[in-house]
């Protein structure tokens, strides 16, 4: 399964296999495009409905269980602080997602199909359910299983690619993240993933 691979989803915005870059967790690259189309169309997001978005506290200890020896590591890059590996940032990003962090999310991954960071944490919040979608919106689909995560598992972590799986409550996602250098956060997710399916 190469880069270029159907979107998980199917929606009003046709997209062609090479312009597709998925973001993290892969299932959102569909979802995340037809919300920028609908995004530009009718002009939503954070600036356009003045809903400002707050960061969410970190769990010392759920840090302690899910990372070991790295979760001092992985805490200073939730507050803001650079990644020293890959694995770290993929490490960090799954605390996110268990914390329901749009904003860090939205921070750390970058979506050619969606230029606007207002647009990317609000369809990061329509995943985690922590947001409403309205009549414009999609349904986050399989994406919505990681509003209950059990445990992450690092298979391989090689060069600039993170292989892992994340455990939910209803699926386990299966993937393997290209991630690319990043000035402010040591590395981000850049858009591209080898591997990415539910099992």
């Amino acid at each position: 399964r190469g880069s270029k691979k159907k979107p998980h989803f199917r929606g009003a915005v046709a997209m062609s296999r090479s312009s597709v870059r998925r973001p993290h967790l892969a299932v959102l690259a569909a979802f995340l495009s037809l919300w920028a189309f609908n995004a530009f169309a009718v002009g939503f997001g954070a600036e356009a409905q003045g809903r400002p978005r707050k960061r969410k506290a970190v769990n010392k200890e759920e840090l302690k269980t899910d990372h070991g020896a790295k979760a001092d590591a992985i805490e200073k890059i939730l507050k803001g602080g650079a990644a020293g590996s890959p694995e770290d940032m993929v490490r960090a990003r799954f605390s996110a997602c268990r914390s329901k962090d749009s904003v860090f999310m939205a921070k750390t991954e970058v979506n050619s199909l969606q230029s606007k960071l207002s647009n990317r944490v609000k369809a990061w919040g329509i995943c985690f359910g922590t947001e409403k979608g309205d009549e414009y919106d999609t349904e986050a689909g399989k994406a919505a299983n990681l509003r209950d995560i059990e445990k992450l598992e690092i298979l391989e972590a090689s060069g600039n690619e993170v292989e892992f799986k994340i455990y939910c409550a209803d699926g386990t996602l299966l993937e393997r993240s290209v991630m690319k250098e990043d000035e402010k956060w040591g590395w981000i997710y850049s858009g591209e993933s080898k591997k990415d399916e539910w099992l």
